[in-house]
């Protein structure tokens, strides 16, 4: 169900009516919408995009019943709005952080009170004077325990009872939340009690309290609701979604996994390796052995991963020797219920390990699988041990590798191998692998630095890092070895078989890059599809590009209500219409655009192809200052630049320009400027957002930010610029 709803719900009146002053105020449509008696009351929801709240108040106020409005927002909270005949409204806030009692024990345990809302929001003092002056008859700011829920109805214009208030003043604040809980939940239940709705079971207190809420509705957009309309009255839907939500409770609860009794089993790992290297021969290394040290021997897994497709090989360790088996009865684990990628077993001989892959092979996984003192076994072997470390993927054999040798003065000496090597290059290769740790690595000249950059860009891996080049240094801060893979590979390309893997990595880089140009490309025809209409040759061209002629309602999302609610605005204050504007670089918007009488002040219904955005008025100030009052309340002014918005979402076309006129009052008093004359064509309002346009821009390219759209307009094809 929609996070955000209005349910509508009328006392002591039947379906005909509802439906016919309905269809009177909001047309036709709402003849579709299914109309509920029951319990005394008749209801329907709609969603708060498609409808206006106060339009449906007038509904209700038409039929002269008791009625309340009720309206959810923003997933934390619903109003209440309480309509009785020859009285005036009343609202109450439901704020689920606020009423559910959930989280009060650990929330008064963390909470710092003293002080947490008492600072006012920092107001920039470049913008101080667009800040509108407390009336004097305005009442004092709350204090206490509950300013801050004060402050919040005074924000939302509702009045907060000032008794409440000096009540709870010496109180702490948990006890002063729940003297609040109260009278709120004693306000709602009178107010329903003078509509006739009493609670006689205390079914709608429960529910004002979250008693009896499962976790399914608490995390849920309408938290409270659907229950606290059941125990209003309100049967149908709201009954099943409360049904519903129980029952997936029941189920959450069922499938606990707490709830199971795990029986362990140890993992199978060593004889599946055993199996597909059972055919291995390791040979001698020619001019042999290669020391590696013992505290390196990591670096052997960097082969395996540079030949590795999709699958991490399987690792296989061998520890042999009189070394080993004299500390069996020492080192010998009981796996706990962790264990599930390791393998041990012992022998007379020895210890054999196996490994989920080749990762686990590190001090801290092999820890938590095994215990400290086994983990040291492997990745530090006493002097003296016989080692053999083979790597493989049943799969691919291209990852089998052997290695076979003996532990010496925290050496490996490695005397044998898989495949065949002569001692320098495995020696060289070794050497690269055992930078696997590091982040920074020198190419050996040009010619590499820049193979190693052009194969970081197709690494699955690096390709989503910061890989950088200074000189013969490439480094990546956040690698994790995979630079000494594309290393290894570029330098010794004939010592494993890697190009399995490095087919695998530019199929992959292909088929990435094709599905990139397609999303880019369906990504063009969606903004295509919602671009604004454009009418004959540009009337402008500017830093902005090309201006055009639009017009607003080619956008099917065009609410005609909205529109009209504008025009009828500034028909009544005599504001000239100039036309409709689009252009380059805000393709997907139009504004239909009214000069004032007086010639200081645009206005602009901005609309795009979800429908109207905002109205604005706009006046260039003699010190070049742009005073923009909007209704959009996402708008940010840039002083910096001299840009400037007053936001005051809500209101009408009539009662916006009137705050705008007070903001140029403000400039003239405080800046001692006076708005200028404005062209009154078309042209000049393209000039005018131009010049803007260009002043903010300019600004950002020498304080650039961060640019996170999936596909910019610029990246469309446009052959009518």
């Amino acid at each position: 169900m929609a996070g955000r709803v209005h349910v509508t719900a009328i006392r002591n009146t039947d379906t005909e009516s509802v439906k016919r002053v309905f269809t009177e105020i909001l047309g036709e449509g709402f003849q579709q919408v299914e109309l509920i008696e029951s319990d005394g009351w008749v209801w329907f929801r709609s969603s708060v995009w498609g409808v206006g709240g106060g339009d449906l108040i007038k509904g209700i106020q038409a039929l002269e019943r008791p009625g309340v409005q009720i309206t959810s927002a923003d997933g934390d909270r619903f109003y209440a709005i309480f309509l009785r005949p020859g009285e005036e409204p009343e609202t109450l806030v439901h704020s689920f952080g606020t009423h559910d009692t959930e989280e009060d024990e650990e929330w008064d345990e963390s909470a710092d009170y003293e002080g947490e809302y008492d600072d006012e929001p920092e107001v920039d003092p470049e913008l101080a004077f667009l800040e509108e002056d407390r009336p004097e008859d305005a009442p004092p700011e709350p204090t206490g325990p509950l300013r801050w829920i004060a402050r919040g109805y005074r924000e939302e214009g509702l009045d907060f009872p000032e008794q409440l208030l000096e009540e709870t003043r010496d109180l702490s604040y948990p006890d002063a939340r729940d003297r609040f809980r109260k009278w709120h939940r004693r306000r709602f239940l009178e107010l329903l009690a003078s509509m006739g709705v009493d609670d006689a079971d205390g079914a709608i207190d429960r529910a004002l309290a979250w008693e009896g809420v499962t976790r399914t509705e608490r995390y849920a957009d309408l938290g409270n609701l659907p229950r606290l309309l059941v125990a209003m009255g309100l049967d149908g839907e709201w009954d099943e979604y409360v049904r519903q939500a129980e029952e997936a409770d029941e189920r959450a609860e069922d499938d606990d996994p707490d709830d199971y009794e795990h029986e362990y089993e140890p993992p199978d790992l060593i004889d599946p390796i055993r199996s597909a290297v059972a055919d291995l021969e390791l040979a001698p290394v020619a001019k042999g052995p290669v020391g590696l040290p013992i505290g390196d021997l990591d670096a052997l897994l960097v082969p395996a991963e540079a030949c590795s497709v999709e699958e991490w090989p399987g690792a296989l360790i061998e520890l042999r020797g009189d070394a080993i088996t004299s500390r069996r009865e020492e080192l010998e684990p009981t796996l706990s219920e962790e264990g599930y990628r390791v393998e041990i077993r012992w022998d007379e001989t020895g210890v054999v390990a196996g490994l989920q892959n080749h990762m686990v092979y590190s001090k801290d996984l092999l820890e938590m699988e095994i215990g400290e003192r086994l983990a040291d076994l492997l990745v530090s072997p006493p002097h003296g041990a016989q080692m053999t470390f083979i790597l493989a993927d049943q799969e691919h054999p291209e990852t089998r590798h052997g290695y076979r040798g003996v532990i010496e003065d925290g050496q490996y000496l490695i005397d044998a191998t898989h495949p065949a090597f002569d001692a320098e290059t495995l020696a060289g290769a070794l050497a690269t692998c055992q930078r696997r740790g590091e982040t920074s690595h020198r190419a050996n000249d040009e010619e590499e630095a820049g193979a190693i950059m052009a194969a970081s860009k197709r690494n699955g891996y690096l390709s989503a890092m910061d890989v950088e080049r200074d000189g013969l240094t490439i480094s990546c801060e956040m690698d994790q070895g995979s630079l000494a893979v594309l290393f290894l590979r570029h330098r010794y390309p004939d010592a494993w078989n890697f190009a399995p893997a490095m087919e695998h990595e530019e199929r992959e880089y292909r088929e990435a890059k094709e599905m990139e140009r397609q999303l880019r490309r369906r990504g063009a025809e969606w903004e295509r599809s919602r671009m604004a209409k454009r009418i004959g040759e540009p009337i402008y061209k500017g830093h902005g590009g090309a201006y055009w002629r639009s017009d607003v309602t080619a956008f099917d999302a065009l609410d005609a209500e909205v529109l009209a609610k504008f025009e009828d605005g500034m028909a009544a204050l005599g504001f000239r219409y100039l036309g409709d504007v689009t252009l380059k670089k805000m393709r997907g918007y139009a504004l239909r655009m009214y000069l004032s009488p007086d010639g200081l002040s645009y206005a602009d219904l901005t609309v795009s192809a979800f429908g109207p955005l905002c109205w604005e008025y706009v006046s260039r100030m003699a010190d070049g200052s742009h005073l923009t009052t909007t209704t959009n309340p996402m708008a940010m002014s840039r002083p910096d630049v001299k840009i400037y918005f007053k936001e005051a979402p809500g209101l009408d076309p009539v009662d916006l320009y009137e705050k705008h006129r007070w903001a140029i009052g403000r400039f003239e008093s405080a800046k001692n400027t006076r708005p200028v004359p404005l062209e009154g064509t078309l042209e000049g309002v393209a000039r005018a957002i131009d010049e803007a346009l260009e002043r903010t821009e300019r600004d950002e390219a020498e304080n650039p930010s961060i640019d996170v759209s999936f596909v910019s307009m610029d990246d469309i094809e446009d052959d009518e610029d």
